[in-house]
């Protein structure tokens, strides 16, 4: 199953060491990534940068490594490292976390009538009538059964 990884806002150190083990990396365009254990004096033991290496090659690699500084998304999805500049999170998948996040905190049936009452809601928005043009939840290059069982993580 292929995982994607959303960067939103800064990817760095162990977050930037998940993103890289993910297969698809998406980013809104003012993320940044950053390697700031360099700076620090310390050196990642859990394979990030071999993985970094396998993704963008050993120079670049060895460039952001060394350097430790914050790249920015346009310039991370030009060397590679991301696979897509998106423009963050619909607002249908926030209603849809939003819904998750507040069905833990209650019982199932008050769960149920905010999620119907959310549903409801979001459709008099223009997010719907456009057909959530914020991000598709579609991978291009995969087939349609891949797509759908995509695993959609946040950083």
């Amino acid at each position: 199953m292929p995982v994607v990884d959303e960067i939103d806002e800064h990817c760095l150190a162990a977050g930037l060491a998940f993103a890289i083990a993910c297969d698809f990396r998406l980013s809104t365009p003012e993320s940044k990534l950053d390697f700031p254990k360099s700076r620090l004096g310390i050196r990642s033991a859990n394979g990030g940068i071999q993985r970094l290496v396998s993704q963008v090659g050993s120079s670049l690699a060895k460039e952001l490594v060394m350097a430790g500084e914050r790249v920015s998304a346009r310039s991370a999805e030009s060397d590679g490292f991301i696979d897509r500049i998106t423009t963050g999170a619909s607002l249908a998948i926030r209603v849809a976390k939003d819904s998750i996040d507040t069905g833990l905190g209650t019982d199932q049936e008050t769960a149920i009538r905010y999620e119907h009452q959310a549903s409801r809601a979001l459709r008099e928005t223009r997010d719907h009538e456009q057909g959530g043009n914020g991000r598709s939840m579609r991978i291009e290059s995969l087939s349609d059964s891949e797509s759908e069982a995509v695993t959609w993580l946040s950083v």
